[in-house]
């Protein structure tokens, strides 16, 4: 989503963006924070914080989760 005015990102407190949300079917917010913790260099391994989040939510363990430095 553009957020050209930022409007949205100020309601939802993000300080750093960009950040992911993933919202479940009731539109309660069950992850908050960074997409990954990857770097400039490819070599470099990181984190995939969002998609740990869609895996825990695949495995039944779906709880809100707020990750990284948002």
């Amino acid at each position: 989503m553009w957020d050209s005015t930022q409007d949205v990102t100020r309601s939802f407190g993000v300080i750093s963006p960009p950040t992911a949300f993933s919202i479940d079917s009731d539109g309660i917010i069950r992850y908050q924070g960074q997409i990954d913790e990857q770097t400039q260099t490819a070599s470099a391994q990181g984190v995939d914080y969002l998609r740990n989040a869609i895996i825990l939510k695949t495995v039944g363990t779906w709880t809100f989760v707020k990750s990284g430095k948002t």
